[in-house]
């Protein structure tokens, strides 16, 4: 039986999928790794005092393993009730993916709680929202000439070593690929 609409979460640790909504007496039929995105509903589960969630795809997950993309959006933005922050599997220094195949570094992107920092321009994390996709990250960017307001999707590879920053509306057209730079390419 399902408790919920079907929603996006994001994997905040690598996670067992498995056949029933229990981890007591059933298999192990796959993995979700750190960082994914998954469409999921959450269901009546064997034990009630516990949380479990049918993926879109077929197979069950615990939900302590998982959070909501649009309860991190509510949380860090929407409201103003709370500081904007990056989740800590995106908080890293981020070399271009063109180094890593040529075996040189490039431009790194840094990633801390709420700041970006460019070769030559930083950014202050605002706002998460998100648009049915996936989060967006609005910055207000400055370097030595001017300021901007940026908004940037954010996708992690499933290696959770590669990282997606894509440009929307004003950088549009705005994007890299990063690999983890205290991760092996």
């Amino acid at each position: 039986m399902f408790l919920a609409d079907e929603t996006e979460f994001i994997v905040l640790a690598t996670t067992n999928v498995r056949d029933y909504p229990t981890s007591q007496g059933t298999s192990v039929i796959g993995k979700l790794d750190e960082g994914n995105v998954i469409r999921a509903r959450e269901v009546k589960a064997f034990d009630p005092s516990s949380q479990w969630l049918k993926l879109a795809d077929g197979g069950y997950v615990w939900g302590e393993n998982l959070e909501s993309i649009a309860q991190i959006a509510h949380e860090a933005g929407d409201t103003g009730q709370a500081e904007a922050a990056f989740p800590d599997f995106v908080q890293a220094r981020w070399s271009p993916l063109e180094g890593c195949q040529k075996g040189a570094r490039g431009d790194d992107v840094n990633i801390s709680s709420n700041a970006m920092q460019f070769q030559h321009s930083a950014g202050t994390l605002v706002k998460i929202t998100e648009d049915g996709r996936s989060l967006i990250y609005k910055l207000e960017m400055s370097n030595v000439a001017q300021n901007w307001i940026a908004k940037f999707a954010i996708t992690i590879a499933d290696d959770g070593n590669t990282l997606y920053l894509d440009g929307v509306e004003q950088s549009a057209g705005t994007s890299y690929g990063l690999y983890n730079s205290d991760a092996s390419c």
